[in-house]
């Protein structure tokens, strides 16, 4: 992007539709800055050669096989392996690019048919036996007298001979929906919902005799997968994501507890067909029910879970009140109320009596956030905490700040809003005075879930000024364990997690090991309890306030980022 762009202007230059713009790129939903990079995806003709997807490039003038690297985001040494000549230099070569593995690799096992392997750290032995094509039992068998569920990082066990992988195979899901056509399912691939209810029960399959006579629990997905639409839209394919996302959590549970098995309902955004859901009777078996990000159709869920003795969760919808008249309802995000509540409670108990608060309001600025500002603004009164207010017109200037004695006092800085484009207007002014401080802590910035989307420039600038946000969802910038999850479902799947924050797939799996960790302790009676669960991107800890029906999650994340590319999670 440069000066002159603008977005009118965009998609006729660059051929593309203006909301494609936003749809992938997010970052740019807050306007164009000079410097920014769009990306947009694109067709290409790939040759599979040596087991990867391929293509032909011929590097530019004085472009070096880094630079091809930096290009094509693929290791050097992986295009000197297909290039060899390339290790001398790649002028007047024609480069075969190999861009991704075509399929799931194949690990060669030792001639004795078992090969040592080190846990990584975050790897469960399903997630082990996941990638290398195996089930637990297999790798038990092959390491006597192992506890899968005590196994640490570090430590070295013997992966047997790899053997063929089918969904038939698979210890993982139950499928079942509504649909007029049963969907083709190819091999390794996400079993999809079906109008054939054939169970698969997530457990482990060396389980005794006595514990496959157990009724299961069962556990329900009533998504728009929209599996009759000839061009499904981005929402179902993020609907999908979060069902493989769900799936791959069931596995990492798959080999020890009680019995559990997952139906698949399409309910392609149509109340007739979630009619015809409600009144199967596979449904009606459901101890509970993951529901839709529809609102009308949440509604008609939760009066179902209200007559038919099983609960509703709801994870997609964060603005959804119906928990508050349904006894049986689970809102999985904290509710806007409760959450600005903790986070004014972690704001004093974590700044004030050290650092002086100061609000940042620019004229006729965005100021998208003034309800929060407001209870803060309050509380602070109430309290008798003294805070400063800054009045600024276009961006915040050196000359706004002077008189602000950062040598010998501390100040936390609020902005009135949580839009990347106010987030601009103000963050050079305070990384400048930061740089006069005595001590860096004495400078720190305080700010909104909406941060969490920050990359590139704004991050290391969150990072300078010591910033603090809360959030429903914990970043996966850096996070190893993210990374570890997202490779597994690349492996698994072929493709790779949505650009989206937050992302589903990583929902799914964190609302599959909460719901089935919470199934098995309660045995499908969240009168009884729930077990509170710190995920990879959510936390749920699962209460019923006074004065309201269902249930809530009362979990909220304060992140702090600091220099050197820190970034702390605490709970509230």
């Amino acid at each position: 992007v440069t000066k002159k762009d603008r977005p009118y202007d965009l998609p006729d230059k660059l051929g593309v539709k203006r909301s494609d713009i936003t749809r992938y790129n997010p970052h740019a939903a807050d306007g164009l800055t000079n410097g920014m990079v769009l990306t947009f995806p694109v067709e290409i003709d790939a040759e599979i050669r040596n087991g990867y997807y391929t293509i032909d490039y011929k590097p530019e003038k004085n472009e070096s096989v880094y630079g091809v690297s930096k290009r094509f985001d693929v290791p050097v040494d992986r295009i000197i392996e297909f290039n060899p000549r390339a290790n001398e230099g790649v002028k007047g070569l024609t480069l075969v690019i190999p861009l991704e593995q075509a399929g799931i690799p194949v690990v060669t096992p030792a001639a004795d048919g078992a090969f040592p392997y080190v846990i990584a750290k975050g790897e469960t032995i399903s997630r082990i036996a996941l990638k290398n094509n195996l089930k637990v039992q297999d790798i038990v068998a092959a390491n006597p007298g192992m506890d899968p569920d005590k196994c640490k990082a570090g430590q070295t066990i013997m992966i047997p001979r790899t053997h063929s992988f089918s969904n038939g195979e698979s210890t993982m899901s139950t499928t079942v929906a509504v649909a007029e056509t049963k969907p083709t399912v190819p091999e390794c691939e996400t079993p999809l919902p079906s109008e054939i209810y054939t169970p698969v029960a997530v457990a482990d399959s060396a389980a005794t005799a006595d514990q496959l006579a157990q009724e299961p629990l069962r556990i329900a997905l009533t998504l728009p997968f929209m599996l009759n639409e000839p061009n499904p839209d981005k929402t179902s394919d993020l609907t999908l994501e979060f069902y493989r996302g769900f799936l791959l959590g069931a596995m990492d549970l798959s080999h020890s507890g009680d019995r559990v098995e997952i139906m698949a309902f399409d309910t392609a955004e149509s109340s007739d067909t979630l009619r015809r859901i409600l009144d199967s009777p596979e449904l009606r078996g459901a101890d509970v029910i993951v529901g839709p990000q529809n609102e009308a159709h949440l509604a008609m869920l939760a009066e179902h879970a209200d007559t038919a003795g099983c609960y509703l969760l709801n994870v997609l919808a964060v603005k959804d009140e119906s928990y508050k008249e349904h006894a049986a309802t689970m809102q999985g995000n904290i509710p806007h109320p409760a959450m600005y509540r903790k986070a004014i409670d972690y704001f004093i108990s974590h700044y004030c009596g050290n650092s002086t608060p100061v609000f940042l309001s620019r004229v006729d600025g965005n100021a998208d956030k003034i309800e929060f500002i407001n209870e803060l603004r309050q509380a602070l009164s109430d309290k008798e905490i003294a805070s400063r207010e800054i009045v600024y017109q276009n961006f915040l200037s050196p000359e706004n700040l002077e008189g602000f004695n950062v040598v010998d006092s501390a100040f936390v800085f609020i902005p009135l809003s949580g839009s990347r484009t106010e987030f601009n207007k103000i963050a050079p002014a305070l990384k400048s005075l930061k740089a006069t401080a005595s001590d860096p802590r004495n400078v720190s910035i305080f700010g909104y879930p909406e941060w969490i989307t920050f990359r590139n420039e704004q991050l290391a600038l969150l990072q300078d000024l010591n910033a603090t946000i809360y959030t429903r969802y914990f970043p996966l910038t850096d996070s190893p364990v993210a990374k570890m999850l997202q490779e597994e479902y690349k492996n698994y799947f072929g493709t790779e997690m949505a650009e989206a924050v937050p992302s589903p797939g990583v929902l799914g799996y964190d609302t599959a090991i909460f719901l089935i960790k919470s199934l098995r302790n309660n045995e499908g009676d969240f009168e009884i309890g729930s077990m509170d669960y710190d995920g990879i991107q959510s936390g749920f800890s699962m209460m019923r306030p006074d004065g309201v029906a269902g249930f809530v999650n009362d979990n909220l994340y304060f992140v702090d980022f600091r220099q050197g590319g820190q970034i702390k999670k605490s709970q509230q």
